[in-house]
Parts: structure tokens; C-alpha cells; sequence
């Protein structure tokens, strides 16, 4: 079957690579190349313990103080609100007990098989070396952040995951490097094994591209900017500009640019974007901790990537189109510099990056109403912990196989 993925990211490509090895010809279409996108730049943390979705009925009780003030890690520009205002609708819905635990059991049943499925296509790809199983900390200054997260924690144990409790001089023995100036800072910790790191989650996605191609998958560097639907609900062609890609099946895999093209496919689904900021020092290893640290009053990650700190941050909804507004993490840098004693170099880099957000934070892995065409966007924050295993399920999709986990809940019906 010839088989033409939209997107170049590590959900397209993962999609791209278990088709290639069911036998399909498949090309991947992204006008950027690969491991351009939201790959490009995240934290690199394969977030095992992140089942919980953003809307709790705890956050939505504080949401109307919580998106417009000057520090908090969720904003929201406020011209961009009339836009959003069906997407928030749905968030508020979803915050409901029920709908929340719905969540945490839907993506635990994916994220406990997520590192044994991105470990094998990184052997497979020969960069298995590239994954470090360092876990990842999340870290407290006031007993008040600390509870409040405490009840996130307890609630995600329920399905598989798994935090051990510090206090703060045992995270400071195992992590010296954060001892700042004012420490002890951080009175609370908590950390998670489940969880590994890619320290360059850049050279990563793209040599998983070259792997692609190794085993005869074609790129083709362009925009697909239309899908054409026949009477009889079946995709015929892709367009881009003039020229015309036909296939035997569409996977749309586009991250924050899908929601048009799931629209061609006759399906109306509530895609938005969470705009994430990072920004890099140059470090050294000593200097450095030696895994992710979640600073959670922040909302901010400090990731330690190869001879660089990478600090990334929460959540800023205005769209794919308006100008960065890099003050959202640049303002965290003094407080970063203090936490390292004053140790971490010159910035070296700063960039803007577009997840694609779903209301109920679960991502859209599903048939559609084109008979011919598979949807496999919606991550938000998981995009480069679930690429492999989603890439697995549209596999199996396509080639009619048999599922051993419940997938019901990422359709894209459920919205109806």
C-alpha cells in the first residue's frame, strides 16, 4: 500500500518507520524536513509520569486569575480569547473528577508501554545511546505548592506511576550542583525512574529520519495543503500548490497545523496551540544536575542537555501566527543563574516552538471518516515520549491488527 504521512516530527516519523517495516511504501511530507518542529526544542524528558491533564477542577477554580496574570506559567493573550473561547469550553468540561481520572487512565495505558516501544526503535535506528534512564525530579520552595501538587501525585499512582518523596536535604545530596545561593531553596522534591531523557532530542528525531530513509521511505519537502475527499468519503489525493501526491492512505501527523487538514477529512476537532519558549546557557556537567529538575512554582523545566542548560517553559496560548514574546522565559533567568551558583555560561540560544492542545489533554490517535485516512496529533506535552508507540497504533490501524489496550478514548469522535 503507498502511504503518505503529513508531518516530519517524531509522531510522523514513528508512524513513517512501523509502516515501512509492515511492508507499505510510505513517504513523509514536511516542508521543513525532519525534527523541525515541536521536537526541535522540548525538555527531552520521556515524561512516563505525566498522565495527568492540565484541567483538574483545581486549576480550573483559579483560571480566570491564572491566565492573564504577569507570572503565571499559563497565559493567555487577550486578543486571541475569542478564538480560543470553544476550545476553553471544552477544557472546563473536562475538568470534571470523572473525566480527569478518564484521562489519567487512558494515557497510562499508553506512557507504561512508551519507553519499552521508544527504546526498541532506537536500537533498531542504531541511537539507543542516546537515551539515558536519569529520571526526572519536579521541586517545591513552599509547603503550599508542594501539597497542592501532592494530590496530582497520589491521584497518577493509582495507575502505575511511581514518585519517591524527598526532603530537602536528600535532594541536595543527590544534586549539589543546585545548591544556590539562597539554599536551601527547594524544601520539597519528588522523583520519578520511570522516566528517561534524550539529551538532543534535535539530532535524535532526525537521525530517526535518516533510519527512514535508510529503509526506503521517501521525504518530500513540502506543504501539504489540502487533502481532496471523493463522494464516497475515501482521501485521493494530497495538494501542494500545482502539485498533486496521490496515495492509498493519508496519516495526518502535522501536530499544531493538523486541524485544517482533519477538516478536509470531514472531521471538526477542538485543535489548539500551546505556544512553549526555551532558552539555553552554555554549562558544564559539574554545574548541572544530573536529570530534568521541574521547578513547580515556576512551571519551568531545567533540563541538562550536552555542554548546555536548557530551560524550558510553561504555556502561552495566542495562536500559530503572533510574535514571540521571549520575556515569558527570559524572566526566569536570574533566578536560574542564582539556583546554579552563578556558574552557567552566556545564553546561546532562545526559541519558540507550537504544541498541538487538546482539551482533554489526550491526543487524537484514530480512524476517520475518510475511509483512507488516520489521525496521529493532539500530544501537547508528550509528543516525543508517545511518538513510537502511536506510530505502532497507526500501524496496526491501517494493516487491520489487533489491539491488546483499549484506544477507544483518543478517537476523533469523541468529541461529537
Amino acid at each position: 500500500m503507498k502511504i503518505l504521512v503529513v508531518g516530519g516530527g517524531i509522531v510522523g516519523i514513528s508512524c513513517g518507520l512501523h509502516l515501512l517495516k509492515l511492508g507499505h511504501e510510505v513517504a513523509i511530507a514536511d516542508p521543513n524536513g525532519f525534527g523541525q518542529g515541536a521536537s526541535f526544542g522540548n525538555a527531552g524528558v520521556l515524561a512516563v509520569s505525566e498522565c495527568l491533564p492540565i484541567a483538574t477542577p483545581e486549576l480550573v477554580r483559579s483560571l480566570p486569575s491564572i491566565l492573564f496574570s504577569s507570572d503565571s506559567p499559563i497565559r493567555l493573550r487577550a486578543s486571541y480569547l475569542p478564538k480560543m473561547a470553544g476550545w476553553l469550553w471544552r477544557f472546563l468540561r473536562s475538568s470534571k473528577r470523572s473525566q480527569v481520572e478518564h484521562a489519567c487512565e487512558a494515557l497510562s495505558s499508553l506512557l507504561l508501554l512508551s519507553v519499552e516501544e521508544q527504546c526498541k526503535l532506537a536500537q533498531e535506528a542504531g541511537v539507543h545511546n542516546m537515551i539515558e534512564p536519569n529520571g526526572w525530579y519536579k521541586v517545591y520552595e513552599t509547603e503550599a505548592a508542594f501539597k497542592a501538587a501532592k494530590k496530582g501525585f497520589e491521584l497518577v499512582a493509582k495507575y502505575g506511576v511511581q514518585y519517591e518523596y524527598l526532603i530537602s536535604d536528600e535532594f541536595y545530596d543527590r544534586e549539589p550542583s543546585l545548591n544556590g545561593t539562597k539554599s536551601p531553596r527547594f524544601k520539597y522534591a519528588v522523583y520519578n525512574s520511570q522516566s528517561h531523557q534524550i539529551k538532543n532530542p534535535q539530532l535524535y528525531v532526525e537521525a530517526l529520519g535518516e533510519y527512514f530513509l535508510r529503509l526506503g521511505g521517501k521525504l518530500i519537502k513540502a506543504q501539504i495543503k489540502q487533502l481532496k475527499m471523493h463522494s464516497d468519503h475515501v482521501i485521493t489525493h494530497a495538494l501542494c500548490g500545482e502539485h498533486m501526491h496521490v496515495a492509498d492512505a493519508f496519516v495526518i501527523a502535522a501536530g499544531a497545523w493538523s486541524k485544517k487538514l482533519a477538516h478536509d477529512c470531514g472531521e471538526q476537532i477542538p485543535l489548539d496551540t500551546e505556544r512553549g519558549y526555551h532558552v539555553e546557557f552554555e554549562a558544564t556537567g559539574d554545574c548541572m544536575a544530573s536529570a530534568p529538575v521541574l521547578w513547580g512554582e515556576r512551571s519551568i523545566v531545567m533540563s541538562p542537555m550536552n555542554n548546555k542548560l536548557r530551560v524550558t517553559s510553561g504555556v502561552e496560548f495566542a495562536g500559530l501566527q503572533a510574535q514571540p514574546r521571549f520575556e515569558l522565559i527570559m524572566q526566569h533567568e536570574n533566578a536560574v543563574r542564582e539556583l546554579h551558583n552563578q556558574k552557567l555560561g552566556p545564553v546561546s540560544a532562545k526559541w519558540l516552538g507550537f504544541r498541538p492542545s487538546m482539551p482533554d489533554s489526550l491526543p487524537v490517535i484514530s480512524r476517520t471518516r475518510a475511509e483512507n485516512a488516520y489521525f496521529a496529533f493532539g500530544h501537547g506535552h508528550l509528543g516525543l515520549t508517545l511518538g513510537p508507540i502511536t506510530g505502532r497504533i497507526i500501524a496496526d490501524l491501517i494493516s487491520g491488527n489487533i489491539f491488546s489496550f483499549d484506544i477507544s478514548p483518543f478517537s476523533a469522535t469523541r468529541f461529537k
